[in-house]
């Protein structure tokens, strides 16, 4: 555990995602608690200097901050996200990562992709495999099918075996932002896309 220093300057500004630990106490006749300590759990050693982590660290931060409530408190969640950011930190190559996060996470939102199904086209808004396209254009088509369902096959461990194309990798990201759009209400737009893409089209 690494302590930190709440009397120096910045302290308050931590890397998105971070994992922290607090202990409040309680004020009494006040119905408050203030905070008492405040401790980094642990520090990363790549996310800070890896350019394309920090891209895909700041896309995630997004994605989360955009899809949860205030109110929301999931254990399974809470362990997959910290997993999340360990794993990142300890991954060779990310250039996939976010893809294989969001497909997890949409597991924990109740709508993973049902992977138990056939067909050559997938229907984003029934949240399967199909033969062919309805009366609404959300569907992923071949050849970025097949790559969909490696993708779903897919976990952080086994990242190394995921190679996609540049324009596949991107036509899946949009589409999985689709796919959140579609059963998550409310949801804005991701603005960290644009910078992911960016540092990704520098290094590919």
């Amino acid at each position: 555990m690494v302590r930190i220093n709440k009397k120096k300057p910045g302290v308050t500004k931590f890397q998105p995602m971070s994992i922290l630990s607090l202990q409040f106490q309680a004020q009494e006749n006040a119905g408050m608690l203030t905070p008492r300590s405040l401790e980094l759990n642990s520090v990363p050693s790549t996310l800070n200097t890896d350019i394309t982590k920090v891209a895909v660290l700041l896309f995630i931060n997004e994605v989360v901050y955009k899809t949860l409530h205030d109110d929301y408190q999931n254990e399974a969640l809470f362990d997959f996200l910290q997993h999340s950011m360990q794993m990142l930190d300890a991954v060779e190559h990310c250039e996939n990562f976010h893809l294989v996060f969001l497909v997890q996470l949409s597991s924990l939102y109740g709508f993973y992709p049902s992977h138990l199904s056939e067909g050559s086209y997938f229907d984003l808004m029934a949240g399967q495999f199909c033969d062919g396209t309805e009366n609404h254009p959300y569907y992923i088509e071949p050849p970025q099918t097949e790559m969909f369902r490696k993708l779903i096959a897919c976990n952080y461990e086994s990242l190394a075996l995921l190679h996609f194309e540049h324009s596949t990798r991107k036509n899946l990201l949009h589409k999985l932002i689709d796919y959140f759009r579609i059963h998550l209400d409310g949801l804005k737009e991701i603005k960290s896309v644009k910078v992911l893409e960016s540092v990704f089209d520098e290094v590919r």
